[in-house]
């Protein structure tokens, strides 16, 4: 409970307007994609620079806005970002809630960012 009270920072934004169905959509197998941690290497063939991360990776690094900016930094590198294990399903309509509104809050920090995000 204490993470989530950490990364309040997190959602004093205007994630309400994010309508994540704006963001497009990544066609691709998100298991051919290399890790957000990986640097150039002899993999990227492409013209794109494109890395992969999953909300489960985010959460467990984001504590504070100082959190948020070392992982901004890191994702500045490439191109596009695949976001992935994003879905929010749970039984209870809090955890729903929060989940969704964390997804937004996410998305919107990266758009804010000038981060391309590709949902998979």
């Amino acid at each position: 409970m204490s993470k989530y009270i950490y990364q309040k920072f997190l959602l004093n934004c205007n994630y309400e307007d994010i309508n994540i169905n704006d963001f497009p959509v990544f066609e691709g197998d998100v298991k051919c994609i290399l890790d957000y941690r990986c640097d150039y290497c002899l993999f990227d063939i492409n013209k794109t620079l494109i890395r992969k991360i999953s909300i489960a990776d985010i959460d467990e690094q984001v504590d504070t806005e100082e959190d948020w900016n070392q992982l901004l930094k890191w994702l500045k590198e490439f191109e596009v970002i695949v976001l992935y294990d994003y879905h929010v399903n749970s039984a209870n309509p809090i955890i729903q809630s929060y989940r969704e509104a964390t997804l937004k809050a996410y998305l919107y920090r990266f758009q804010k960012n000038e981060i391309k995000i590709c949902l998979a």
